[in-house]
């Protein structure tokens, strides 16, 4: 499941408000104040946030979270490129006869094009592929890559366990320009240090407490 984007836009403001520049903030919601964080602005920066989350994620091969990022390729034959993607690809899965089934890394593109042309002497037609400058070289019919896909949309996309981290990253976001305060830098320092447990593959963060306690620890 999502993060919920209303709940995460709630606890923003209550940390917001709760902060020691709280009364900065007591009119949020209204549009007439420029100095002030409207509704929509902290929506916006909530989903950026959840933006630099999913890409950190999805950045990170092995993370327990990437395969939900994970899509298949339209079908390719050898020598096509593969989809733009941000990380590294997953799965390959080549098909032979029709029938799609997971391919075997190759030692070289070199070694797949000798598959190729001389399959009796490989055992007949195989499951090898290899990956060059973004061309994917493969035996066998066509082949589906699987690779990490995120499109910004009006919803947050980052796991429901990382909603603490979201809220985090959108409270230093609506510093306006007061980036030096405590406070700000305190949310800076949280996000950041979420961001190192994300691309660690840490599925569940430590409450905010703890959290603390250790960069304090570690300081």
């Amino acid at each position: 499941m999502n993060a919920d984007l209303v709940l995460v836009r709630t606890q923003v403001i209550e940390k917001l408000l709760a902060g020691p520049d709280g009364a900065r903030y007591t009119d949020a919601l209204n549009p007439d104040n420029s100095d002030f964080e409207e509704i929509d602005e902290l929506t916006d920066n909530i989903l950026i946030i959840d933006g630099v989350v999913v890409n950190d994620i999805i950045s990170t091969p092995g993370h327990p979270y990437r395969p939900f990022f994970m899509l298949p390729s339209a079908p390719l034959v050898s020598g096509d490129f593969i989809p733009a993607t941000t990380g590294a690809v997953g799965d390959v899965q080549i098909s032979i006869a029709g029938v799609f089934d997971y391919a075997t890394l190759a030692k070289s593109r070199d070694e797949v094009l000798a598959m190729r042309r001389n399959a009796a002497l490989y055992g007949g037609t195989s499951r090898y592929f290899y990956i060059e400058d973004g061309v994917i070289h493969i035996t066998g019919d066509t082949a589906k890559v699987w690779t990490p896909q995120y499109t910004k949309t009006a919803l947050c996309q980052s796991p429901e366990a990382y909603t603490d981290i979201l809220v985090y990253g959108a409270v230093q976001f609506s510093h306006k320009y007061d980036m030096e305060s405590e406070f700000f830098k305190k949310f800076y320092a949280l996000f950041t240090t979420c961001r190192q447990m994300i691309k660690g593959g840490v599925e569940i963060i430590p409450a905010q407490e703890i959290l603390e306690a250790s960069m304090r620890k570690a300081a």
